[in-house]
């Protein structure tokens, strides 16, 4: 007993300390969530926005900011991509790869239903077909969601340019697609990430064999396909970048990066960061 108070004495004598009790300061905060009711979706809503650092200094008033709109736009991917576009934007570095962005991440209260252009039914697939192939086919709703009251919003109540970036992983991704091909595309930067190719027995590659044209502006789409062993998902991806090659639109700038040493969940931090730095590859600064 002797001994071991000896020693307890020891590490409380010899452990370092501080000289004064540390105070909590204020919290580290990325940005602001917003609620409100949809109209369109007959249903509340959220959104969370960070704004650049240089937003709000005195002698920046009038500058204006391109938006980057993300998918699945929970805390951790909130967290994730506001802080690539932190780290690549180097907002008092002239060498930036990116601009400073302001980032609207968008949860969702039903991806398997928001960000799926059409209905699945269980009886095309089978008996193993899972669950939440009934609630699919939302995407054309969110769509209008986001054209008709988020992006009004945001360009209303913060300094933007209109030039928008909309990123997406997985069925994510899969809405990033859709947009970019129904017509009336709501963005000019697209980052699909992993998308779900394969949805719809192929539906993005049918329905791009049957596109004649785009929008009429300039756009900029990257994709990323992660390592896998699901070979209609690998052959989907391929496909999909192969027939765009053939498209030869005028106003399409594309690429298909792989990334065999990823896996579908750990392809989104690379995707996004190679992703931003290729669609703002020779962004005008003076377009700010």
């Amino acid at each position: 007993m002797v001994r071991l108070s000896i020693i307890v004495l020891f590490f409380l004598l010899t452990a370092p300390t501080l000289a004064d009790e540390p105070q909590k300061g204020s919290a580290i905060k990325i940005g602001d969530r917003y609620n409100f009711h949809s109209k369109i979706l007959n249903e509340k809503q959220a959104f969370s926005v960070s704004l650049p650092r240089s937003y709000y200094r005195a002698d920046n008033n009038n500058r204006r900011y391109p938006v980057l709109y993300i998918l699945d736009g929970y805390k951790n991917t909130f967290h994730m991509v506001s802080g690539l576009t932190e780290k690549l934007s180097r907002s008092n570095n002239s060498t930036s790869e990116v601009p400073e962005l302001i980032i609207v991440a968008l949860p969702s209260n039903n991806r398997f239903r928001d960000y799926t252009p059409t209905k699945l039914l269980k009886e095309h697939y089978g008996k193993n077909a899972p669950d939440w192939f009934d609630v699919t086919g939302g995407a054309t709703a969110y769509l209008n969601m986001l054209a008709g009251e988020i992006i009004p919003y945001i360009d209303q109540k913060f300094r933007t340019t209109g030039d928008r970036t909309f990123g997406g992983h997985s069925l994510g991704g899969l809405l990033v697609l859709h947009d970019l091909i129904r017509g009336n595309s709501l963005f000019n930067r697209y980052i699909a990430v992993d998308a779900s190719w394969w949805y719809d027995n192929r539906l993005m590659e049918r329905k791009l064999s049957k596109l004649a044209f785009l929008d009429d502006k300039q756009i900029k789409l990257f994709m990323a396909l992660a390592g896998t062993n699901d070979k209609n998902h690998s052959t989907a991806a391929i496909s999909f970048e192969q027939i765009l090659k053939g498209k030869k639109f005028s106003n399409l700038l594309h690429t298909l990066q792989k990334f065999p040493s990823e896996n579908h969940n750990s392809i989104d931090l690379r995707g996004y960061y190679n992703g931003l730095k290729w669609v703002f590859d020779g962004y005008e600064a003076s377009k700010e």
